[in-house]
């Protein structure tokens, strides 16, 4: 780029002047003299409204829409003359104007024309082959006031840094909200949505701000059990989710039974999810994937921020390393029980109640009059970033969630019959301690140069669950002597999944019409089950110690092309290959899968864009049980072995249309997913073998059909959108299609935000089809000389279906700043009018009969937050 003068000022107003006349202004205001030729210049008219703009600057906008250019000949003469035609590159990086931290994926399109790139993961960009000089590039990223940059060099311009300021300034005593506000963008590459935690921070929310649930505003992705932070993706299963933080693998990405997130959102930069169509990159999952980047912080000033709520208190630092490096922290803790402990009441309890293996048959079931327990949890992110270079960035991240669930239960007295129709006595003392949670790190090493980029990465993920269960069991009848009166029962169950993985990762900028994406990886998956204790056997107390560790090899080679054909077409092709060896890698059990890929968009009018995609998806590690094995010590997650567990299968194929006029956003997309090898489990087996486990369990073959539809529109101060999602999950059992689990057919969410100038209004509204249960069958059970009614599984899956569950949320918020700090307060409102929604239905047994029991979701949930940044 030229040199500036910053001590050069001019003030221009013209409309439709002489490019002559506009050049003797600036010789007049400047003494700047131009040379140049005049047949150039007369045929050229400008309109320019500058004020006190640098001179560099003023003479690119003057010549911005003319096919001239200037040059500095000396300290006092410029030449005026013919831009050269010719093609050059633009390279550079886009980065956040405070604290200097790179911006990743940001869009950056060349005005008036329809060339434009994605910045990588670190920010940075290039644009090959640019004809048109000078230029003015539109760089937008989420969450950030749009910005126009003017490039107006002839030349390759290789050290371009563009600056974006966040949407909301913060200024004293006031906050103000760029006019191009967004908290979500839906790219053209069908199924890509990317959110920004920090815009989703005025949203309503039930306790704390949470990725997980922002991201269920969305078409297309749903909740867990209504309220839960799994991400049910186009039908899929949490499980069947690919979730990266930092390029570490994690297994497990909830707290509190999946009512929050993992993830701290005050930690986390950028969010990625990817609905279907996945790039060639992506892999090990058949649904979908969520990649999350976390925050560098700043380079050349010290953070500090601490906030709370009624649920957690959390705090982040940064610390600056010289202007080459920083040190970003965060923690987060769970403080009080006004939320939490109502979720230990109307779920942990009732769970416990399904282990004792005995069943009130008269009109007293088991009390929990005598009952206490604990629930807490803490997570923490730690990454430090250094750059040794301009073209070298090096970071390292460590994460680490833990949950705590313990209780003591006394169920006091409960009856059944003998069969000489004498009643008899249980008494039941249930103690139990889960310990659940995720650790993880990565390293990953950064390099770009004009027409490569190079990430090597090594990362290790691990989650684990430690379960331990002790039980008094007494059993009384009539007059008789007691069997025994404290039969114990303790259990001490350690169950690990781990991850190990080494990749590298290129990128090759083959020319204007061609980008290429190579890699490879190794990961060595491990699965661990111990468990220790004893049992009551035929009233004898039997030692019972079990140990099952298995692992498995996975190597993935791809390759992908995305091909600009023309400025209105891109095609992208690719392939991922997959070796995958279970146990000890023989060759003859190696397994070969190769998943082709290919996705398009094509802008076939100024505003319409057509856009779809297929591909093939393979998973070798998969959760058998979706409920919460953290509770009860079950084996969750198992690896495929090709013999008794065959590889999970997914095969998407979508069509979508996008419109976009101004403020104005309308997305549209059809979509299929065949699935094979889902699952179906219809009872809580002992995992005494690998066989015993496997043998019963059924894979079966399906479809999740459906459409997304997301409507976007600001007017004025107000932001809103309307998503909708249809989607039937299905598996074929005896020819015939029966609902899945996460079978929701109709998902609606409206979302308004207002800007009140000092606050923010923001409300949002949901409402999703019930969720399917199954409805168990009654049978009569004996044991020491009595008998009483047990509930089973029943044959047929998911016959019946909960009540739909809608909520309005509302939230007020505001954001301040003094001298000394910034800081933000607001309420939140979760159930404005209190709907009483089921959140799921356990059975008893009274009167001989089976009974339905309704545990219900939260009511109206107030909740305040306080945040102080310096």
């Amino acid at each position: 780029m030229a040199r500036e003068d910053p001590g050069e000022a001019v003030t221009l107003v013209f409309h439709d002047a002489p490019l002559r006349s506009v050049l003797e202004q600036i010789t007049a205001q400047s003494g700047v003299r131009f040379v140049f030729a005049s047949a150039a210049v007369d045929s050229a008219s400008i309109t320019c409204d500058l004020l006190a703009l640098a001179l560099n600057d003023a003479l690119k906008h003057v010549l911005n829409n003319t096919t001239l250019t200037f040059k500095r000949l000396d300290e006092r003469r410029f030449a005026i003359y013919p831009r050269p035609i010719g093609k050059s590159d633009i390279a550079g990086r886009v980065v956040d104007a405070q604290s200097g931290e790179s911006l990743p994926y940001a869009n950056i399109l060349v005005h008036q024309s329809t060339s434009g790139v994605a910045a990588n993961s670190e920010g940075y960009f290039l644009i090959r082959n640019v004809r048109s000089w000078p230029c003015t590039l539109e760089v937008e990223y989420i969450g950030y006031r749009r910005k126009r940059v003017i490039v107006a060099e002839d030349r390759d311009s290789t050290d371009l840094q563009v600056r974006l300021q966040q949407a909301n300034i913060e200024m004293p005593g006031e906050t103000i909200r760029a006019a191009n506000w967004q908290a979500i963008q839906v790219g053209k590459e069908v199924g890509n949505i990317a959110i920004s935690p920090s815009e989703f921070a005025d949203l309503p929310m039930l306790g704390d701000l949470d990725i997980s649930r922002s991201l269920q505003l969305m078409p297309g992705i749903r909740n867990s059990g209504y309220s839960g932070s799994g991400l049910h993706i186009r039908g899929g299963r949490p499980s069947q989710n690919l979730v990266l933080l930092d390029g570490m693998t994690l297994y497990h990405t909830d707290h509190s039974f999946g009512f929050f997130s993992a993830f701290n959102a005050q930690a986390i930069k950028d969010v990625r999810v990817f609905k279907s169509g996945l790039p060639a990159r992506y892999g090990g999952r058949t649904s979908g994937v969520m990649e999350l980047t976390g925050k560098t912080g700043d380079f050349h000033r010290p953070q500090l921020s601490i906030s709370s709520s009624l649920m957690s208190t959390q705090g982040i630092a940064g610390i600056p390393l010289g202007g080459r490096g920083a040190l970003f922290i965060s923690a987060r803790k769970s403080i009080t029980r006004s939320i939490l402990g109502t979720l230990h009441e109307r779920m942990f309890r009732t769970l416990i109640s399904d282990i004792n293996p005995f069943h009130a048959v008269d009109d007293t079931p088991f009390t929990e009059s005598e009952s206490s327990g604990d629930i807490g949890f803490y997570d923490g992110l730690a990454k430090l970033t250094l750059t040794p270079s301009d073209n070298d960035i090096l970071t390292m991240s460590f994460y680490q969630g833990r949950d705590l669930v313990g209780s003591v239960d006394d169920y006091g007295s409960a009856n059944f019959w003998r069969k000489d129709d004498t009643i008899g006595t249980t008494d039941d003392v249930v103690e139990q301690e889960s310990r659940w949670g995720s650790r993880g790190f990565s390293g990953q090493w950064h390099h770009q140069s004009r027409y490569f980029q190079i990430t090597a990465q090594a990362s290790y993920s691990d989650y684990f669950t430690r379960f331990e269960l002790s039980e008094k069991l007494g059993l009384l009848f009539g007059n008789d002597a007691l069997v025994d009166p404290t039969i114990p029962n303790f259990s001490n169950v350690k169950n690990n999944v781990t991850d190990k993985t080494v990749r590298l990762d290129g990128k090759w900028l083959a020319g204007d019409r061609h980008t290429v994406d190579v890699g490879a990886a190794y990961t060595r998956s491990a699965i661990s089950l111990d468990s220790d204790g004893y049992i009551l056997e035929n009233e004898i107390l039997e030692a019972d110690t079990f140990r099952f560790k298995e692992d498995a090899d996975l190597t993935v080679f791809y390759a992908e092309d995305t091909w600009q054909y023309s400025p209105e077409l891109q095609l992208k092709v690719g392939l991922r290959s997959n070796f995958y060896a279970p146990n000890n890698g023989y060759a003859e059990d190696i397994r070969v899968d190769w998943e082709p890929r290919f996705s398009f968009w094509y802008q076939m009018t100024e505003h319409w864009t057509m856009k779809g995609n297929w591909g093939r998806f393979h998973q070798y590690i998969m959760q058998y049980d979706n409920d919460t094995p953290y509770l009860d010590g079950r084996i969750s997650w198992i690896l495929a072995d090709n013999e008794f567990v065959k590889p999970g299968f997914s095969e998407h194929r979508t069509i979508g249309w996008q419109y976009q006029r101004g403020r104005f956003l309308l997305d549209f997309e059809l979509y299929e997913k065949r699935v094979e090898g889902v699952f179906t489990p219809f009872d809580y087996r002992q995992f005494q073998s690998r066989n015993s486990l496997l043998n019963p369990l059924q894979q079966r073959n399906g479809y999740l059909r459906g459409f997304d539809i997301h409507v976007r529109h600001r007017l004025g101060r107000l932001n809103a959108w309307l998503s909708y999602g249809y989607n039937r999950a299905e598996v074929t059992v005896d020819n015939h299609y029966r609902p899945m689990d996460q079978d929701l057919p109709h998902d609606l969410k409206l979302v308004a935000n207002y800007d009140l100038k000092h606050w923010n209004l923001s409300a949002t509204w949901q409402l999703m089809s019930g969720r399917p249960y199954n409805v168990p069958e009654l049978q009569l059970a004996r044991g020491y000389g009595s008998q009483w009614f047990v509930l089973l599984e029943p044959i047929v899956a998911n016959t019946g279906r909960l009540p739909a569950v809608h909520h309005l949320d509302l939230s007020l918020t505001s954001t301040f700043r003094n001298s000394f700090f910034r800081g933000k307060i607001g309420i939140s409102v979760y159930n404005v009018y209190n709907r009483d929604n089921t959140w799921y239905r356990y059975f008893t047994v009274r009167n001989r009969a089976v009974k339905a029991n309704d545990v219900r979701m939260f009511g109206v949930t107030p909740s305040l937050f306080l945040e102080l940044s310096y």
